[in-house]
């Protein structure tokens, strides 16, 4: 087996770390979870990076910016059909990449909005 070139690893490097935001495993419930533990079973991170920062080779918006256009209501409604809301909202127009979250409860889409609106205080 050779060792890696420097070129190789720079190009795995990405590939790697996409790895490592894998969808961590959890015995617990949806209605049990917290928003924040809520975001990681939900894999939020791989689009949009571990704190919500997002980075320039990650597919989603730095979700701490804008914050205060949203509510959690109107967070949670997004996150349950996001193209429907969008439309109503001019600086998301043409965004169409959000997933549906519409396989959680109102209950764990509010903690999960909750848990996003913090972001924005770090």
């Amino acid at each position: 087996m050779s060792i890696p070139t420097r070129a190789t690893r720079l190009l795995l490097a990405p590939l790697a770390l996409l790895a490592a935001c894998s969808s961590p495993t959890t015995d617990v419930p949806l209605e049990e979870q917290d928003g924040e533990l809520l975001y990681k079973s939900q894999a939020c991170g791989k689009c949009h990076g571990a704190d919500g920062s997002s980075a320039f080779w990650l597919p989603g918006p730095d979700l701490r910016t804008h914050l205060d256009a949203w509510t959690v209501d109107t967070l949670a409604a997004y996150l349950a059909d996001p193209m429907t809301v969008a439309k109503g909202i001019e600086r998301l127009a043409g965004e169409g990449k959000m997933p549906e979250f519409s396989h959680l409860d109102e209950a764990s889409r509010r903690r999960l909005a909750k848990f996003v609106l913090t972001l924005g205080d770090s």
